[in-house]
C-alpha cells in the first residue's frame, strides 16, 4: 500500500484534538490533586486520560479504531460538562474556561473529520 498525503482537513482535525487533549489534561490533573473530587470523579478522570492516550497511539499507528475513539471522545465531551457538574464545582474559572475551549476544539475536530476527503483517507489508509 502506497501511503498518500494526509488531507488538510484531517490534519487540522488532529491538531484540534491534540490541543483539546492538552487542555483537558491540565484540568484533569488539577482535578486529581483536589481533595474535594468525588470517588467516581477519579475513575472518570483516569478513564479520560487513558482514552486520549489510546486514541493518540492508534492514530499514530494508522489504526481506524483511533479515529473512531476520537469521535466517541468528541461526543462524550459534549455531555461531560453537564454530567460532571458536581466535579467541576471544585475548579476555578480558568479551568472551566479550558473545559469550554476543549469542547469547542473537539467539536471543530469532529466536524473537520467528517469532510468527504478525510473520511475517504481514513477508509483507504488505515487498517
Amino acid at each position: 500500500m502506497i501511503a498518500t498525503k494526509m488531507p488538510g482537513a484531517l490534519r487540522a482535525s488532529l491538531v484540534a484534538f491534540t490541543i483539546a487533549g492538552a487542555m483537558e489534561a491540565v484540568v484533569e490533573i488539577r482535578l486529581l490533586v483536589s481533595p474535594d473530587l468525588p470517588h467516581w470523579g477519579v475513575w472518570a478522570v483516569v478513564a479520560s486520560l487513558l482514552a486520549n492516550q489510546f486514541a493518540a497511539r492508534w492514530v499514530m499507528t494508522r489504526q481506524r479504531r483511533g479515529y473512531q475513539l476520537l469521535r466517541w471522545i468528541a461526543g462524550s465531551s459534549l455531555v461531560w460538562p453537564l454530567v460532571a457538574n458536581p466535579a467541576h464545582h471544585v475548579l476555578d474559572l480558568w479551568a472551566v474556561a479550558l473545559v469550554t475551549l476543549c469542547v469547542w476544539a473537539r467539536l471543530a475536530g469532529a466536524v473537520l473529520m467528517r469532510h468527504k476527503v478525510a473520511k475517504a483517507w481514513i477508509e483507504n489508509e488505515t487498517r
